[in-house]
């Protein structure tokens, strides 16, 4: 929950700015631009999370270890919870879509629900922003 607000906040307050992030949390970097992987104090690979996980061992590990056969996942799915909370329908859909892509079988359903509450947000959020604009409008009209 903490890792989500830090990066939402780092988008909404300090966007395009270069900002270096020491993580052991793949899902803490792996939306940055760039990121360099040590071992034992020696960069080991550097590029997207992309192109590690194709290409640098020590990172695919890491990654496997850290998303593989649900052991993140709990944590994760607290996360969504807790954007959807915090009304960020965006950041939400996002990580879900990480999640997914794990294809956990014994996360489905909780998934599922996810993606509903997720879809009921956004529609929220654009009929509150259609509200917010119309307002807007009118006050606009009345000076």
């Amino acid at each position: 929950a903490t890792d989500a607000k830090i990066r939402r906040a780092f988008a909404e307050e300090i966007p395009d700015t270069t900002r270096l992030i020491i993580a052991q949390r793949i899902a803490s970097v792996q939306g940055c631009d760039r990121i360099i992987v040590m071992d034992d104090g020696q960069v080991n690979g550097f590029g997207t999370h992309e192109e590690l996980l194709r290409g640098n061992t020590i990172y695919r590990e890491v990654y496997e270890s850290q998303t593989g056969a649900g052991a993140n996942a709990d944590f994760e799915i607290n996360e969504i919870k807790e954007l959807i909370e915090q009304k960020d329908h965006k950041e939400a859909k996002t990580r879900l879509e990480e999640i997914k892509q794990l294809g956990i079988k014994d996360k489905e359903e909780e998934i599922d629900v996810l993606e509903k509450a997720i879809k009921k947000l956004k529609k929220e959020n654009s009929i509150f922003g259609s509200l917010m604009t119309k307002i807007g409008q009118i006050l606009d009209e009345e000076k």
